[in-house]
């Protein structure tokens, strides 16, 4: 016994249900046994099996009946068919049956070798079917949950522009009102106020860059062909009045290629890199 699906075996003919049990059995699957097509249909409702193994000639519903029952039913449709018949060797019978959904067609009578041999065929298929459906099912799941946690960082990042920038503009605001009030504060404190008045502005920065980056991946702007020495000339263009405040001098290779980006993107990124070094350069011109 195993937890996989049991295979179904149909027959009207209980000695043919007793011989095609038994040459399954060595598969070590279990066998669930219908003696019409609409016994093998109310199973098939509460229950999934790996493999059909289906009568062709039934009173009532016949098997060519009950294999499009099968097949049209979309819990059902994807398990594997195989078809026992004693009639016509036709192939024009033999098509009927696979116009059905029929994997494959085994007459009558039957070798226990080779009709285990097929089933053993059949239901690895069905068990990797399966796998891909579960790894599927799997990936869905994590792709929801990304995209789940994409729009819950979007949304912290609208909530941590406002409660983590205000407090320090706040801040920031009342050093700067200190120092240009405080005439008579001596050179330490003063000092001191102008470290902590930069630090407040460093810490700025570093909260709007980290916001910047944890939004990086949920843009969804078109990519082009971005030429990039444009978009930094751009990013120096937007960044002139700190590059001249710093001293810089920026040296751009003479052969800067083209790339798929956003261009808009593209200039954040090169000026993100460029400011960096702005404000975290040494004490001389950079």
């Amino acid at each position: 016994m195993t937890d996989t699906p049991p295979l179904l075996v149909v027959d009207d003919t209980p000695e043919n249900l007793v011989a095609v049990v038994a040459a399954l059995e060595p598969l070590g699957r279990r066998i669930v046994t219908a003696s019409s097509g609409e016994e093998a249909l109310r199973q098939l409702l509460v229950e999934d099996f790996s493999l059909v193994v289906l009568d062709v000639q039934m009173p009532g519903i016949d098997g060519f009946e009950t294999a499009r029952a099968i097949k049209g039913r979309e819990r059902t449709r994807d398990i594997p068919i195989l078809f026992l018949t004693a009639i016509s060797r036709e192939d024009e019978h033999r098509l009927a049956g696979y116009e059905t959904g029929a994997v494959d067609y085994l007459f009558k009578p039957i070798s226990p070798e080779l009709l285990r041999a097929k089933a053993t065929v059949f239901v690895q298929l069905d068990a990797q079917r399966r796998m891909l459906l579960d790894q599927r099912a799997e990936l869905e799941r994590k792709t929801d949950a990304l995209e789940q946690s994409n729009r819950d960082l979007e949304q912290f990042s609208y909530i941590a522009s406002h409660d983590l920038q205000e407090p320090l503009r706040v801040v920031s605001g009342y050093l700067e009102m200190v120092l240009d009030n405080g005439a008579a504060l001596g050179d330490d404190t003063r000092d001191w106020i102008t470290r902590a008045s930069v630090a407040t502005r460093n810490m700025s920065d570093l909260v709007r860059d980290l916001l910047s980056y944890a939004r990086a991946g949920l843009s969804t702007a078109p990519s082009e062909t971005v030429d990039v020495r444009a978009a930094l000339d751009t990013a120096i263009e937007n960044l002139s009045l700190a590059i001249s405040d710093a001293g810089a001098t920026i040296v751009v290779a003479p052969d800067l290629p083209q790339v798929v980006a956003n261009h808009r993107e593209l200039v954040q990124v090169l000026q993100n890199l460029v400011g960096n070094a702005l404000r975290h350069r040494a004490e001389h011109p950079p």
